[in-house]
Parts: structure tokens; sequence; C-alpha cells
């Protein structure tokens, strides 16, 4: 439990990755209904599951494209799924509905098309999965699903550390995937590859001849995916330095020239003895 809090994911996926097995699907699906269940009874409002209630995208992309902008629905981790006639209203599955901020931006949206707002509660991974695929649509590229695709971190951590530096990846959101021989390229995860300055800033830095390529990626896998190479960085400046020996290179010169003289007086004494007994 404590292993799911801290990295933000699912009980059953955590339990996966320990036992090294995978669950059976109806244990899944329980745990899932109990999840359900348990935020309904907390935020006193429906809980969305898309796997029983279809989820119509092209909606979703014509109400963010509209009516709430991506940045909130990025902010908040919500996502409008349709719009009422009676009444007048948006309904609107969000991961904490509870949030304050994001019901004050989403009533300021809403206002000027007299819509009021239906909320539904909806579990991280459900939203990640429905705003993941709503990405690839609004971008036009593929979206990273750090779930299914297997992230190298040792391949990040070494573009990070030799190619796009750690300021950048942080300022824009982005992180550096792999570097391809044919063509010579590099595979940028960002979580806007619209940003223009952020596409500027790579030009400058990236060697010349190496192109680059693009995904897109929620906020929730970027903070993941980076906190991962930070707390490797940590460690890795935290591990101590061996202890370089050092060689006293400077030389008593006087006690030298003393000894010197010393086996040079020896010398004449010996010379001076010689003479006495031959003579």
């Amino acid at each position: 439990m404590i292993e799911s809090r801290q990295s933000k994911k699912p009980l059953t996926q955590v339990l996966e990755r320990l036992t090294g097995k995978q669950l059976p699907p109806d244990l899944i699906r329980e745990y899932k209904k109990q999840q359900l269940f348990e935020l309904k009874i907390l935020y006193g409002v429906d809980s969305l599951d898309p796997e029983i209630s279809q989820i119509d995208t092209t909606q979703v992309d014509s109400l963010i494209n509209t009516l709430i902008p991506i940045d909130i629905c990025r902010s908040y981790r919500l996502v409008p799924l349709s719009k009422k006639a009676n009444p007048h209203s948006v309904l609107v599955a969000m991961v904490d509905p509870d949030n304050l901020a994001a019901l004050d931006d989403l009533k300021r949206v809403l206002h000027p098309h007299d819509l009021e707002m239906q909320r539904m509660v909806i579990t991280q991974e459900d939203y990640q999965q429905i705003f993941s695929k709503y990405l690839k649509i609004f971008y036009g590229v593929d979206s990273l699903d750090p779930e299914i695709s297997q992230i190298d971190t040792t391949q990040v951590d070494s573009l990070i550390d030799t190619l796009i530096p750690i300021e950048i990846c942080r300022s824009y959101q982005l992180v550096p995937l792999s570097e391809k021989a044919n063509p010579r390229s590099v595979l940028v995860a960002m979580v806007d590859p619209d940003n223009l300055s952020a596409f500027e800033d790579l030009k400058k830095i990236l060697p010349q001849g190496l192109e680059m390529q693009w995904m897109v990626i929620t906020q929730e896998d970027y903070e993941q995916i980076i906190s991962k190479y930070l707390d490797e960085e940590v460690k890795r400046q935290s591990k101590p330095k061996k202890k370089e020996e050092k060689f006293d290179l400077e030389i008593d010169l006087t006690h030298l020239d003393t000894s010197m003289a010393d086996e040079g007086d020896d010398e004449e004494s010996d010379v001076d003895l010689n003479k006495a007994l031959s003579s």
C-alpha cells in the first residue's frame, strides 16, 4: 500500500511487479470496482468506469477545442465528456472533484456560455488513458504510455548527461528517450509538443545533422520519469569518492646537502689516516 501511494500506481500493478506474476483479470476487475465505489462515497458524486460507459472521443475533442482548454484539463486532471441540453450543462470527469481552484476556473470558462457543470470522479489511471488518447489526436503524434513502452532509464540518464541538459528538460517538461542511428535522431517525449520555445532551444543545443522526433506524454508520466532521473543523480552525487593517494615529492635538500657533506668529510678523514700510516 505504501509503495502504491508513493509511486502513484495502482495496487494491482505494484503487486504484479513484486510477485512477478500477472493477477487474474477477475481480481483486477473486483479491485477496480471497489476503488470506484470508495471514490463515489468519498466525493459524493458518480464515478466513471470507462469499461462500462463508452467515451465519445469526438465529443471530448470538440469540448476541449471549443470550451475547456487543454491547459485546464492538464493542470487539474480532468476531461470534459459531453454536453447536455437539459439542464444546459457539461459533464466533466475529474480525478479530484473537490479541487476548488479547478472548480473556479471551470465556472469562469463555462459562465459566458450559460453552462452549468456536472461532475464525476475518475481514477488517475483512467484519466491518464483517456487523456493520452486525446493528446494523440490533438497533437497528431504518438503518445507515450510507460506501462506499455518500456523506458530504458540508462539511455535517458546518458542523453540528459551528454545531450539535453536537465535544466532544459525541466523548463519545457520534456525527456529524451533514445537515440537512433538511421535516421540519425533523438526521440523526445514532451508534455507540450507545440511549445515553439522548446524546439528553438533544442535546435541550438543538438549537434548538426541530428534530427528530432517527438512523442506526447502526460504531465504525470513526465514527472515520474524525470523524478527517477533526479533520484539516481542524487545517489550518484552522494557516493563517496575514492581517496586519492598523495605523494610528498618535496625533498629535504638541507638534509641531503648535510649528508653529502658528511660523506665528503669521511672520505677526507680516510685519506688523512692512510697518509699517516704510510709515513
